[in-house]
């Protein structure tokens, strides 16, 4: 693997591991200004525009690539702004732990696509989303039964 398609390896990880985040993904902190979000945007698209990078990560590079321009779009935007940062928010979620007596509180991160769980009528856990918030947090099990949430 030449070096060209190394780095990109790196960066196209980089962008998935951000999880979403558009200060990760582009590789700048919250204080960012405007001048330094746009050339971390540009320097990060150059570097994983599928049709710049090397034919073996052209697949993986389109995804990045639209995480990227998702993640300019985002800190270009303060109303896409508030709304990320209001679903990075922690949610507390109060469950009965399905083996133990009593209660147990836990805490889970809402997402981008909310905590990931899926509740009957007796607000049980019945699924845990796949990839979901919940799942990825692992401290909620189908059975356990959801008490409270605040927001």
């Amino acid at each position: 693997m030449g070096e060209r398609a190394k780095m990109c390896e790196e960066r196209i990880a980089e962008i998935a591991a951000a999880d979403g985040n558009p200060y990760k993904v582009l590789r700048v902190t919250e204080a960012a200004t405007q001048a330094e979000i746009k050339k971390a945007y540009h320097k990060t698209v150059l570097l994983v525009h599928p049709d710049k990078v090397p034919p073996e990560c052209a697949e993986r590079a389109a995804g990045a690539f639209a995480s990227a321009e998702a993640a300019y779009s985002c800190l270009q935007d303060d109303v896409a702004l508030q709304k990320w940062l209001a679903s990075q928010s922690s949610v507390s979620v109060a469950a009965a732990a399905s083996k133990m007596a009593g209660e147990l509180e836990v805490t889970v991160r809402s997402g981008p696509a909310g905590l990931g769980i899926e509740l009957d009528s007796a607000n049980r856990v019945s699924r845990l989303v796949p990839g979901g918030q919940a799942a990825r947090d692992g401290v909620l099990r189908v059975g356990d039964q959801v008490v409270a949430v605040d927001p």
